[in-house]
């Protein structure tokens, strides 16, 4: 019988409890680097993809903004008072069919509703506006369309706007008009999500087909504020009272990354302002 040689058996000894123990340690500190690595980079990825998106809503608010503020006024009359203020946002009104109708005041209108009369034709320009500035006799009045009624027989038709018939001229030119809000959500009450901006339809009384904007147009938008510079360089916060005086319109966008990062101090939030200066013109 043939045995095997002592020296062959010490050649296929296995790895001692000890090497076993210290190839484990090492094996564990390596999956543990790689794993630290791959949390540093995937951090890193999540925080620049934050950050891009950061830039991408703060740039888009802001590009929103400027636009619908260099068209304040366009193709509307140069009295007509073309921004105001509801609170924190600021309302432009525009009339983008860049039309206007002769009218002239129906005898059936009362203290409750002004009706134009307008050629049938024109009612295509006043159908998707909600208002209606007239101007006529030294003066431009405003109101909500509050109806549009064909006349066939007569190839006219009424132009109903809410408002005493007192207030407004007998005749004249009638502008289809929109009013634009821009506006920041603030998350209380009724409102949308806190830090969405929207561009905002205003809606008059019983008009359909003027509805809200149900979309944000960018997030995570901390603050938007505006400061308005006058001819003689003066500026204020406050939108002035005489647009005649008017001459820029500063816009502050402070965008905000949507999560914080608990390795940063204070909220954790990063943030970046953007500044962009618009020229103000009374009509188009």
């Amino acid at each position: 019988m043939i045995g095997h040689s002592p020296a062959h058996s010490r050649g296929q000894r296995g790895l001692g409890l000890i090497e076993v123990i210290v190839a484990s340690i090492l094996g564990l500190l390596v999956l543990i680097s790689i794993m630290y690595l791959y949390k540093a980079q995937n951090k890193n990825m999540l925080v620049q993809g934050s950050l891009s998106e950061m830039r991408l809503n703060g740039q888009f608010a802001l590009r929103e903004v400027r636009n619908y503020l260099m068209h304040a006024g366009l193709a509307l009359p140069t009295d007509l008072r073309s921004l105001e203020t509801a609170g924190s946002d600021l309302l432009i009104k525009v009339n983008t069919a860049k039309r206007s109708s002769a009218a002239t005041l129906d005898p059936v209108s009362t203290s409750i509703e002004t009706i134009y009369r307008v050629p049938m034709a024109d009612t295509t320009w006043f159908r998707p506006a909600g208002f209606a500035a007239v101007e006529g006799e030294g003066k431009v009045v405003e109101g909500p369309i509050k109806a549009i009624r064909l006349l066939i027989s007569q190839n006219q038709a009424q132009i109903v706007l809410t408002g005493d018939k007192a207030r407004f001229p007998s005749s004249g030119k009638l502008y289809p008009m929109d009013k634009k809000r821009l506006h920041l959500s603030t998350g209380i009450g009724g409102d949308t999500a806190a830090g969405e901006f929207r561009i905002l339809d205003e809606k008059p009384v019983n008009r359909a087909g003027v509805a809200v904007d149900s979309l944000p147009l960018a997030e995570g938008i901390e603050s938007l504020r505006y400061r308005y510079f006058m001819s003689n360089r003066d500026s204020s916060i406050v939108l002035p009272a005489n647009l005649d005086s008017l001459a820029r319109i500063e816009i502050t966008v402070v965008a905000r990354t949507l999560l914080p990062d608990p390795s940063l101090l204070g909220d954790g939030y990063r943030r970046q302002t953007l500044k962009a200066r618009v020229g103000f013109r009374r009509s188009l």
